[in-house]
Formats: structure tokens, sequence, C-alpha cells
């Protein structure tokens, strides 16, 4: 075999090693590169290696992804310590690493640190933040389960701002507050607006409020067989709310229950369903 022969293949083989080197190097750009080790780990010793090279180098996308795979024990020992830590160094970067951050702190009940990353991964001016962000927020304030205590007006704020993102969770609670005046101004002809736009997205929380607007006359006079439509509805879905809309059902005649059956079914079909965004149902979960 003559050198160039020798140098020739002596180059192919190199190019088709797996190694760390050429296996993300090569990568249409950083992100790519970065983005390629995630989607290899636990399969390929290198793209640990990788992640925690750019990791230790600041690149706030390794950081993130390494958090993430901490946490999850996803090619890497599982630690939630260890995976905050990651969340935190890359929240001023990237708002789901902050929100990660924010949600790591509390679930170990430390929600007034918590908050001030939900804070950061919300945005400064609420344009550019995360819905589920400005949700926590607006729970937090709702529930009092921060040091500043219950505070309606600042969970309308950061639920509004969420609404203005079309979550239908925040759509669905500005709705309770304006039904309740919590935060607002009570407006009922405004409330069932936000309600029955976030019960028409499919979120299980407004179509019971409608249920029970119409069962209890809460807004304009009762409609048993109207509420039993929207019972009907939230039964449909996996739902907390299901005990209780069999309990509505359960008081209505034979023949109301066949009308709103029906009326049920109308609806249903006319609302093709969207998976809904569940961010506090997560939460729970994880706790």
């Amino acid at each position: 075999m003559n050198r160039h022969s020798f140098m020739r293949r002596t180059m192919i083989a190199a190019l088709l090693l797996p190694t760390f080197g050429f296996a993300y190097n090569n990568a249409l750009g950083p992100s790519g590169r970065v983005e390629a080790a995630v989607n290899d780990l636990g399969k390929k010793p290198e793209a640990l290696s990788y992640l925690q090279e750019q990791a230790q180098e600041n690149n706030a996308l390794a950081l993130f992804y390494l958090g993430v795979a901490t946490e999850t024990g996803n090619g890497v020992a599982k630690d939630s310590r260890a995976a905050f830590d990651l969340y935190r160094n890359a929240a001023d970067k990237i708002k789901e690493a902050a929100f990660n951050a924010g949600r790591l702190l509390y679930l170990g009940k430390r929600v007034d640190d918590a908050m001030s990353y939900f804070v950061v991964a919300a945005g400064a001016d609420r344009a550019d933040g995360i819905e589920k962000a400005m949700i926590m927020l607006g729970r937090i304030y709702e529930r009092g389960e921060s040091s500043y205590g219950r505070n309606y007006i600042a969970a309308a704020r950061w639920y509004e701002a969420a609404a203005r993102r079309k979550d239908p969770f925040a759509i669905g609670k500005m709705g309770e507050f304006l039904l309740h005046g919590f935060g607002r101004t009570a407006n009922k002809r405004d409330a069932r607006i936000y309600i029955e736009r976030a019960a028409d997205m499919w979120n299980s929380d407004a179509q019971f409020l409608m249920g029970e607007i119409f069962a209890k006359g809460m807004i304009g006079p009762v409609n048993r067989t109207e509420a039993g439509k929207w019972f009907f509805v939230t039964a449909s879905q996996s739902s907390a709310h299901n005990s209780r809309s069999a309990e509505y059902l359960a008081a209505l005649s034979d023949q109301e229950l066949a009308s709103a059956r029906r009326m049920a079914d109308l609806w249903i079909s006319a609302h093709p369903k969207a998976p809904p965004i569940d961010y506090l149902g997560m939460i729970e979960r994880i706790r």
C-alpha cells in the first residue's frame, strides 16, 4: 500500500469514529451540538461528557438540558439538588430554567425563594415570559402561600397576564375572580364571557363552574338542563370535578337528564378537544 492510499484510508476511518469530538463538533451551530448530545444521552457516553464540558463553560442551553437530565435521571444519576444548581446557573438566560429552579424550590416549601425565579420566568414586562410562571405566581398570591400573605389584587394581575397569552386556566381564573370580586370589581357579564371562553377551550374548572352558574342562578335564572349539559361536558374528561358533577346530575329528572345529555353531545361534537394545559396539575403530581 502506497503512502497516499494509507493516508486516505486513515482519514476516512477517523471520520467514521463515533468519538466525542467528531460526534458533536461537526454539528450545525452550538445549540445543534448541545441538542444532538441531549438526544444521545443514555446511548452514548460521550454525550454526557460533552454536556458536562459545555456546562462548565457556562453554556446556558447545556446547563438547562443537563439540569433536566439530572432531575429526571436520564443518562445521569438523579439528583434534585444538583439539578437546581444547573437550572439556577442558566436562569438568567433561559426562562424555562428559571421556572424549573422555582418549581424545585416550591416543591421544597421554599415559596418565597421560588417566587423570585417565577418572576424571572414570567418576564420583566410579562410580554416575553412563560404562562406557567405567571400562573404559579397567581396561585401563590391567591392561596397566600408565601410570607407576603394572600393578595387577590396581585393574583389577578398575574392571572390576567397569562390570560392575555390565551392560557385556558388563567382565562377561567379571571372569570372566577370577576364573578366573586376577587382582586377586581365584580362584573358578572364579563365573568361569564371569560368562564365560557375557558370552558370552550376544554378547561374543566371553567366547565364545572359554568354548570354551577346555571344550577345556582349565579349570573342569571336557574337553568337545570343547561347546568346538566355542562356537568356532562365536565364528566366527559378525566377531572377532579367528576364526583360533584355526578351529584348534580343525580338531582335531575329523567327528562332533564335526557335533554342535558343531548345538548352535551352536540356541544362536544362542535368543540374538537385539545389537551388542556395543566401546569398546576403537573405541580401536584410531582408533589
